[in-house]
Order: C-alpha cells, then sequence, then structure tokens
C-alpha cells in the first residue's frame, strides 16, 4: 500500500511479487499440512492488482501511470506464472447412491436442505443462502435469487420436493432466512468422511447440468435454468427465455433422473 502503483507494476517487480507469494502460501500450506502450492491464490492478487491498476489509469487524464504489461507477461498476462484450468469436479452418476446417503445422513437438517436444494436448482451457494421468505412467490411457488453473479435477478420455479424443503426450512426459520449457513463448504468434510468423495457446494452445480444433460434438457433451458447469459447466442435470441412451466417440467425431469440414478442398481448404473 506503501509503493508507488507505478513502480508496482513493471514486469520485474510482478514477477518477483508473484513469485514471493506464491511461496508464502505454500509454506503456510506446508506447515498446516493443506495442499496446494500457491500459484493460483498469488495469480489471485495479481488479477486483483491489474483491476485497481486499470481503475487508477481510467481516473488519471495525465496517463501518468503504465498499462498493465500483458505482453512481457505472456499473452493473457498471466500464462508465465500458472495456467489455471477450469474446474471439472462434479458428482458422477456412479457415485450418485453413495453422495445422496451421505447427505441423508448429515444430523444437521439445515446442511442437509441446503445440499438438495443445490443439487436440485444448480444455483449457487452464496444465492441460495441469501434467500428470504420475501423471495418466495407463494401464488406461483416461485423463489427469486437477487443480487446473481451476472447482476440479474433469477427466478426458478419449485417442484414439489423443492415445495417442501422451502416450506421446512420457512417453518424453522427465526429472521426470515432460509439458509442461514455461514460455510457449507465444512460440510464437505463431513460428506467425505461418509462417502469418500470431496465434492464442493459449486461442483454441485456442475452436477446438475451433467444430470440435466442426461435427462435431454436442450442448451436454452440450460441455461435459462443456470442463469447463463454469456453463453446465449442468436437463435436463442429469438427463441427467448423459457416459460416458466416448462422450467417447472424441466426441473421435475432433472430430479427425476438424479432419483433414477441414486436408486439404480449397481449393474445397471456401470451399463448406462
Amino acid at each position: 500500500m506503501d509503493k508507488p502503483l507505478a513502480d508496482l507494476c513493471t514486469p520485474i517487480r510482478l514477477l518477483k511479487a508473484h513469485r514471493d507469494i506464491k511461496n508464502g502460501i505454500l509454506s503456510r500450506n506446508q506447515t498446516k499440512r493443506l495442499s496446494g502450492e500457491g500459484g493460483i491464490g498469488a495469480n489471485e492478487v495479481m488479477k486483483k492488482l491489474r483491476r485497481i491498476l486499470n481503475f487508477n489509469r481510467a481516473l488519471d487524464r495525465s496517463q501518468a501511470l503504465p498499462q498493465w504489461p500483458t505482453e512481457e507477461l505472456g499473452k493473457s498476462g498471466l500464462k508465465m506464472w500458472l495456467e489455471q484450468k477450469p474446474r471439472t469436479s462434479r458428482v458422477h452418476k456412479e457415485e450418485l447412491p453413495a453422495f445422496w446417503t451421505a447427505i441423508e445422513g448429515l444430523q444437521c437438517s439445515l446442511q442437509r436442505d441446503l445440499f438438495k436444494f443445490l443439487l436440485l436448482t444448480g444455483c449457487r451457494s452464496a444465492e441460495a443462502r441469501k434467500l428470504r421468505q420475501e423471495d418466495v412467490n407463494f401464488h406461483r411457488w416461485t423463489v427469486t435469487f437477487k443480487n446473481t453473479k451476472n447482476g440479474l435477478d433469477h427466478t426458478l420455479p419449485l417442484t414439489e420436493t423443492l415445495k417442501d424443503i422451502v416450506l421446512t426450512r420457512l417453518s424453522l426459520s427465526e429472521d426470515g432466512r432460509l439458509f442461514p449457513l455461514f460455510d457449507p463448504k465444512a460440510v464437505t468434510k463431513h460428506i467425505k468422511r461418509a462417502s469418500g468423495l470431496h465434492i464442493t457446494p459449486h461442483d454441485l452445480r456442475r452436477t446438475f447440468a451433467g444430470i440435466a444433460e442426461a435427462a435431454g434438457i436442450g442448451s436454452t433451458m440450460k441455461k435459462d435454468l443456470l442463469n447463463h447469459l454469456s453463453g446465449r447466442d442468436v437463435t436463442d435470441d429469438y427463441t427467448g427465455y423459457t416459460d416458466s412451466d416448462d422450467l417447472r417440467d424441466a426441473l421435475q425431469r432433472i430430479e427425476d433422473k438424479l432419483m433414477y440414478f441414486v436408486e439404480m442398481p449397481t449393474s445397471k448404473r456401470t451399463a448406462t
């Protein structure tokens, strides 16, 4: 904080800072016996520094600040440090019986209901944990996620299973929040002990998308269910957004396919 941006944002200083941050994270992880070499954490710090530089360049009409040294640091400004591959982890169909059993075995009903809700809606964990009673439309039986990642409200209809979860949570709520859970990632430890699977809340979003594919849900419908706008193409714009009843039907088909995998005998599950 006490160094001028112009001095910080040179290729040599940035590479040294990235290396020092990476080594610092690695050292702490080794002390705590945690995995991770620190490269991704260092990348995230640099991304934030780049945003700060670009913001101040926009405010500085004299253009005294340098541009982010993209060329010197690789095409994306990050590739010389550490390539970050998209995460692809999810619960595979042959793992669903053990995973579902682990969820059912959670002693805390709040944790159990949240993870079921995430798996059956494909929503983001933070968006589910922000839900309040006023976000539920009891006439149309929908929930609206507000201030989502793309900045738009996102409304999903409720299947009968989801209705039961919502009504149960509201009957137990003291402040109107459906899922007042601070850190759902802690639940992954309980699930891993019970099933051997390390699954994060966001992995359930990818699992939902995979089950939707298996249930024959089309790409436009999946984008609408997952609130993905960046992937919409010209054809989607002509088609428009999907009707609420069609979304509810799709969610029911996904739920049915999920339970089919959960209850399927091992021999059939392997062959499918």
